[in-house]
């Protein structure tokens, strides 16, 4: 064996071939998608043979319920997760408000929600998100758009 050209690779997550949605979403979305709000790109990649379970794992069965994939379930955390930042921070914008005496009452509001880990002593304006998603398939070496509505287009 030809030791200068050994490669080593490392994995997060290797799910056994009875692992629930859940778990994998668990182990591996959730992750990303939490690292993807803190301004990292985020990439989840599915390899084996055809027929081992990839599109399965990403999206699902046919019923949405629980053999959801781990791309919806990522999907519904991320919206969840953004709006949960999008009202922490209209309640921090009120109570700066208030605070200052901007908005009736006067009363001073205390802490301010931003001092949480995301946001610890910074003072957020406006808060918007930028998503971009790509849901690709290569097979035999070709790159296939999965999320074009017109169908599979060849990138």
């Amino acid at each position: 064996m030809d030791t200068k050209n050994k490669e080593s690779f490392t994995f997060d997550y290797i799910a056994k071939e009875d692992t629930e949605q859940q778990a994998v979403f668990d182990n591996v979305g959730r992750q990303i998608v939490n690292q993807c709000l803190l301004g990292y790109n985020g990439s989840i990649f599915a390899y084996g043979q055809t027929g081992s379970g990839k599109t399965f794992t990403i999206q699902g069965g046919e019923k949405q319920d629980q053999s959801r994939g781990i791309l919806p379930r990522c999907f519904e955390f991320l919206f969840a997760e953004m709006a949960k930042i999008k009202n922490k921070h209209m309640l921090a914008q009120r109570s700066d408000a208030r605070a200052s005496g901007s908005i009736g009452g006067g009363a001073s509001a205390g802490k301010s929600l931003y001092n949480q880990a995301m946001f610890k002593d910074e003072r957020v304006v406006d808060i918007q998100f930028d998503i971009k998603c790509s849901y690709i398939e290569i097979y035999n070496e070709t790159i296939f758009d999965l999320l074009d509505s017109v169908g599979k287009s060849k990138l």
